[in-house]
């Protein structure tokens, strides 16, 4: 189940990165932020 939730929680970091990207490249950091506040919740 915890590989499940953590796939997950990869998947929506690597998604906001990849929309990110192309705006700014404080985007990405502020996405890979974000998939790691959702592994540690998890």
């Amino acid at each position: 189940m915890l590989g499940m939730d953590e796939e997950v929680a990869t998947k929506i970091g690597l998604d906001k990165i990849k929309n990110i990207r192309n705006e700014n490249v404080d985007g990405i950091i502020t996405a890979c932020e974000f998939c790691d506040l959702q592994l540690t919740q998890i």
